[in-house]
């Protein structure tokens, strides 16, 4: 009688854990994604003429009127596009001094429409008018700044900052968010996440996976790690908001990616690559946040030369998705736009622009 008293408490026990396991599961897989459902309609296609041209195409922003802003970085300057896609003025020069660049590749827009513009060593700010106003460093002991997000109210910028490579192979090394002031006075330490994945010796290696951040309309920041679709949602005082969790298939490494991700590596960097190279590739590539909230994710697909563009809508649970050739990445969607950069059959850079159409 013990004995089945026993077993029976087993039983029980085993059947919760079951059921609360099923719970989490249908918890997980409420979402739904749809195949399809998500449209871009491509509206502009601008590439180099005979007076015009990018060297490349590092980042893009776009301003309330529609003016496209692309930091053409071997240029060392800031180009303006018009809504109807007419190249209209650039935006400093190469140099040193106040309002010039060196390899621009950040960009950032105020809610007044004031221009941020990152180099490797320090933020220029312009008005809407294109006019220089001030510049601050943001590099210092921090660590090396690799992302900057404009927040729609607080002055100043916030950056992500990247282990300096002597520590990046650490178990302990972390990237952080901080806050820089129009002054340039560095902010504490608002949240800590990983850094990208690197071998003891600080190699970067094929399908790595590496932390993404971005600042949504309301100014907090999400970030997600691209070994899952999974974001956290953090306030601009570093405060945990939420998490949201999209179910996903991960895509395997084939053999013949495997090889070719490494070929251009000598041979003893791909011995000590090999084994670190994963088994499935990252979740997504590219992670953006638009103006209505919704996630963004440019996700690898088993052929090399197509991406599979995932736009969720958190609150609903919904994911709509589509497919657009692997040289195009999105890098900021406004007012029901897409934008970003691709290339030509010659291999010249060109920006695109998409109209998003959701059939839900």
């Amino acid at each position: 009688m013990a004995f089945r008293i026993r077993s029976s408490a087993v039983f029980s026990v085993l059947a919760l854990l079951v059921f609360l396991w099923g719970c989490r599961g249908s918890e997980k897989q409420g979402w739904t994604v749809q195949e399809g459902d998500l449209a871009l309609t491509e509206t502009l296609h601008l590439v180099e003429g005979p007076d015009f041209y990018f060297g490349e195409i590092y980042n893009v922003a776009v301003d309330d009127t529609g003016r496209i802003y692309v930091a053409d970085g071997p240029a060392g300057h800031v180009k303006v596009i018009t809504p109807d896609g007419t190249p209209q003025d650039t935006i400093g020069r190469p140099g040193e001094g106040p309002g010039e660049f060196q390899r621009p590749f950040r960009l950032g827009l105020t809610s007044e429409d004031s221009l941020y513009v990152m180099d490797s060593r320090s933020v220029s700010v312009f008005s809407p008018e294109g006019a220089f106003a001030y510049s601050f460093l943001v590099q210092g002991g921090t660590g090396l700044p690799r992302n900057m997000m404009i927040p729609p109210e607080t002055p100043g910028a916030f950056f992500a900052y990247l282990p300096f490579p002597q520590a990046a192979s650490k178990a302990t090394a972390r990237t952080v968010i901080r806050h820089l002031g129009s002054d340039g006075e560095v902010g504490d330490t608002l949240f800590a996440v990983r850094s990208r994945q690197v071998n003891p010796d600080g190699q970067s290696f094929p399908f790595s996976r590496r932390p993404s951040f971005s600042l949504g309309p309301e100014g907090a920041f999400h970030h997600a790690w691209n070994d899952s679709l999974r974001v956290t949602t953090y306030s601009q005082t570093g405060e945990r908001q939420r998490v949201v969790e999209i179910p996903f298939d991960p895509v395997p490494v084939s053999p013949d990616e495997r090889k070719a991700a490494l070929s251009d590596r000598s041979k003893d960097e791909r011995a000590a690559l090999q084994e670190h190279v994963p088994d499935t590739k990252p979740a997504f590539e590219h992670f953006l946040v638009d103006d209505e909230g919704r996630y963004w994710f440019g996700r690898p697909t088993e052929t090399p030369d197509s991406t599979a563009w995932w736009m969720a809508q958190p609150d609903e649970q919904w994911v709509g998705t589509t497919t657009l050739p692997s040289d195009v990445q999105i890098m900021t969607v406004r007012n029901g736009r897409a934008y970003g950069r691709t290339t030509t059959d010659a291999g010249a850079p060109a920006l695109v622009r998409y109209t998003v159409n959701v059939s839900k």
